[in-house]
């Protein structure tokens, strides 16, 4: 399912039936953010206290995706360039921030 189809639904539901049937979501989210959203928004906490911590954790997320997409460009680069596969690797562990 897209993420746009999945707040669809989640928000069909939480309109029809309220937002404490949200929790039956919560199992079958795959993305880290929007399942620890669901389940700070089922557990009623208020955006004051939701919000700071989804900022951390975007922050986060962004951060991992950057370094994922600076390492596949990196490695997609070196293979273009017909380097060796030692050389791949470094470029890509390089790009990625050392990990």
């Amino acid at each position: 399912m897209t993420l746009p189809s999945t707040f669809l639904h989640l928000g069909f539901t939480a309109r029809n039936e309220g937002i404490d049937a949200l929790a039956t979501s919560i199992d079958v989210i795959e993305h880290p953010l929007l399942k620890a959203g669901l389940k700070q928004l089922v557990a009623d906490r208020h955006d004051a206290g939701l919000r700071p911590d989804l900022e951390v954790r975007m922050e986060v997320e962004v951060d991992r995706l950057e370094r994922h997409h600076r390492a596949a460009t990196a490695g997609l680069l070196a293979v273009q360039a017909g380097r060796t596969l030692n050389e791949i690797t470094q470029a890509v562990h390089d790009a990625a921030g050392g990990e």
